[in-house]
């Protein structure tokens, strides 16, 4: 693939310091993964062994090569099992996915299919580009591996760290808004996301603060759809967004130099009648995206198991939900 847009020198200048934060960060990265590589503690959730597919080469229709993987649990019966689908961050520039393989084989271990890829395969590809390959990765591909599989339909969800999250959001919303698909140039999957966990989650990239400067862009860096989605769309608070979410559980801690985000749309959901639950961490040790991270510590494990439980909740109230609905038909 080539590069989809002419960069500002001003817009080089920004995304070489994103490089540059985010390789720093991928160094302890690395170091906490090999300090954490066991559980601290056992969970009743983590029931399964698990197998996996790394590495998976696929492509989508527009010619965009990616890897997915993809972690299962390890049973016995034919009994239809929940999906995670996961949307790794990295300050919208790290293609790789597997950072996070603890993380989706923690989550099979508790009984999920966990499916992460790469959304950007250069490193020139826009936000809101990343925003488009992955409503395609998800309707093309991830879906499709679904079906394949022995799944439950009113049990899959989406999670994300960082800037996954924010990506998550408008994947999602764009299930239900055909405003945004037109906007982003998408088609929905016909995938049904019942509920979104999101981890740290870069909720904010149009806000006066240096997350704000740093994804700025100026106009000869944005083609006219990327134009006119940040002129109507970019704040995750929008009503097009927000109205269009399922529940949401967020997660954040002292140490996670986003917590603010997380606090802020946290009440965002709740303001606009929405289902959101926060688990706030007050560890001073526990860093940025912790659960994602450091699955096996100790409070991530108690994150990931409420999570689960609280996923499952989510599905009741659907289900709840619905017969009420087709009562009122």
């Amino acid at each position: 693939m080539g590069k989809e847009r002419n960069l500002c020198v001003i817009d080089e200048i920004k995304q070489d310091l994103i490089f540059g934060l985010v390789s720093s960060f991928k160094d302890e990265i690395e170091s906490l993964a090999k300090q954490y590589a066991e559980p601290e503690k056992e969970s009743p959730l983590t029931k399964y062994e698990t197998e996996s597919v790394l590495d998976e080469l696929c492509e989508t229709s527009d010619g965009r090569i990616f890897y997915m993987e993809t972690f299962s649990p390890v049973i016995s019966d034919d009994r239809k099992l929940p999906v995670i689908i996961y949307i790794h961050g990295g300050g919208f520039v790290v293609e790789d996915r597997r950072y996070v393989r603890q993380y989706l084989t923690s989550m099979a271990s508790r009984g999920f299919i966990a499916i992460g890829f790469d959304y950007v395969m250069d490193g020139d590809t826009s936000i809101f580009g990343e925003i488009r390959n992955s409503c395609r990765i998800i309707k093309e591909v991830v879906s499709v591996r679904i079906k394949e599989l022995n799944t439950d339909p009113d049990r899959i969800f989406m999670t994300g760290d960082s800037a996954g999250a924010y990506l998550a959001l408008y994947v999602t919303a764009a299930q239900k808004s055909a405003k945004l698909r037109k906007v982003i140039g998408c088609e929905p999957s016909d995938l049904k996301i019942t509920a979104l966990g999101f981890h740290s989650g870069m909720f904010y990239i149009d806000r006066y603060d240096i997350n704000g400067w740093l994804f700025s862009k100026h106009v000869c860096s944005m083609s006219k759809r990327e134009l006119e989605f940040r002129r109507k769309y970019i704040d995750s608070e929008c009503d097009e967004v927000i109205k269009n979410l399922p529940p949401v559980f967020l997660t954040t801690c002292r140490g996670d130099f986003l917590n603010e985000y997380t606090l802020a749309y946290h009440e965002a959901l709740k303001k606009a009648g929405k289902r959101s639950h926060l688990v706030y961490k007050g560890s001073d040790d526990l860093i940025h995206a912790f659960p994602a991270i450091t699955p096996y510590r100790s409070e991530s494990i108690d994150v990931l198991d409420r999570m689960t439980l609280w996923f499952e909740e989510q599905v009741k109230e659907a289900k709840k939900e619905e017969k009420r609905l087709k009562a009122e038909q």
